[in-house]
């Protein structure tokens, strides 16, 4: 109880402490990154049909098969690289060939720019994680195909990329044609069963929530700022204290597991995360935990019936799902938890497998994790690898 109050405590402060914008501060790319490692990199501003332009850096392979990761909620394309050489997905798939694609997707850290919409615009900030399904994955999706002159790609997504990626193949099935397979890593599609005791309080209460975000003019929530960037950067390297605190903040929120963190990358993640989304992403999420399944943003009776037709969000058609899809999950994962991947994968219509990582890896060892490449990544790996063999016995 102690550690749970601790945690949630915790969580409120940072929610404090990166809704306002105190100036701005340095922070190192996912290109910075990767340059470090030495791999080559570019980065590819791609706009959305709505105006958004997102920063998508590419770790080039021109003859290679592209494959698009896509980062979950509050998260960045930074979270493909921080591990570094031999322990990042990132460049594993590049090292074994393949043209590394890394979304951004509106409003976090790397992509907060809009053909006409400031930042400092409530309109900026009025979208939710269907918006980023039915637009930004699909955008990119599109731009991978036209730059490198292939039909297909893979798509691995984890988290709230999952729930992108559906949104995408049931709204967009002409885009969605495009991907030969999906991965998807603990997919937040169903959420029904989720053990994290803040967010299932905050879901309960999402209306209140609401209302709080509107009184107070939040739009922007958990957005990066100077002070944040301090922290990370100078803070969580002094030694022992430092470290110890943000190892701490680490164990707290992410709810990880102690034998997965990495203490000389926690500077680097922190770095990144949280990168920021609306408050509005916040509320569909937390209204998908509390109806228990998997519907359009629901604005009250009233405007549903203007916006639906109907006084009630519609059901996003799961069976519509064309491209094969693999899903990883744990059952120490206490944000996504197994019952609700399974609920999910079972609708799906063609199934590449179901893999239970176990070895206590919870929601965010499947990125950041220091065995994330024996337990997960060597495994994608070994999918893609089948089903190019598979392709190329039967072309």
């Amino acid at each position: 109880m102690k550690h749970r109050l601790e945690r949630e405590f915790i969580f409120l402060i940072l929610f404090v402490t990166t809704s306002y914008h105190i100036g701005s501060a340095h922070i190192d790319t996912p290109e910075d990154i990767i340059k470090r490692e030495n791999y080559p990199v570019e980065t590819h501003a791609v706009e959305t049909e709505d105006g958004y332009i997102l920063s998508v850096p590419r770790l080039p392979n021109p003859s290679g098969f592209p494959v698009f990761l896509q980062h979950g909620l509050l998260c960045s394309a930074g979270d493909w690289v921080v591990n570094g050489k031999n322990r990042s997905l990132a460049f594993l798939l590049w090292d074994a060939g393949y043209d590394v694609w890394l979304g951004n997707v509106r409003g976090n850290t790397y992509s907060k720019k809009h053909k006409t919409l400031s930042v400092d615009e409530a309109a900026f900030w009025d979208f939710s994680w269907h918006d980023i399904g039915y637009h930004d994955v699909p955008s990119v999706v599109e731009y991978i195909v036209n730059t490198t002159g292939k039909d297909e790609l893979f798509y691995v997504g984890i988290s709230m990329g999952g729930a992108y990626f559906s949104v995408m193949s049931t709204e967009r099935p002409e885009v969605a044609r495009h991907l030969k397979a999906a991965v998807l890593l603990v997919p937040a599609v169903y959420d029904r069963h989720v053990r994290y005791n803040f967010l299932r309080t905050m879901s309960k209460n999402w209306r209140q929530v609401q209302i709080l975000f509107e009184t107070f003019n939040i739009h922007e929530v958990f957005g990066r700022n100077s002070l944040t960037n301090q922290v990370s950067d100078k803070f969580c390297r002094v030694a022992y204290v430092g470290q110890w605190l943000c190892r701490k903040f680490i164990l707290y929120i992410l709810r990880d597991d102690p034998k997965q963190i990495d203490n000389n990358k926690i500077p680097e993640f922190l770095n990144s995360f949280p990168a920021g989304t609306s408050a509005k992403m916040l509320i569909h999420w937390f209204q998908m935990i509390d109806n228990k399944d998997f519907q359009h943003f629901d604005y009250g009776k009233e405007k549903n019936l203007i916006m639906y037709n109907s006084t009630e969000p519609p059901k996003y058609n799961l069976s519509k799902i064309q491209p094969p899809v693999a899903v990883f999950h744990s059952k120490h994962d206490d944000v996504v938890q197994p019952k609700d991947v399974l609920r999910f994968y079972n609708q799906v219509p063609n199934k590449l497998g179901e893999y239970d990582v176990g070895h206590s890896f919870t929601h965010f060892d499947f990125q950041i994790g220091i065995n994330a490449t024996e337990f997960v990544y060597k495994k994608i790996l070994d999918i893609f690898e089948k089903l190019n063999q598979d392709l190329a016995e039967n072309s």
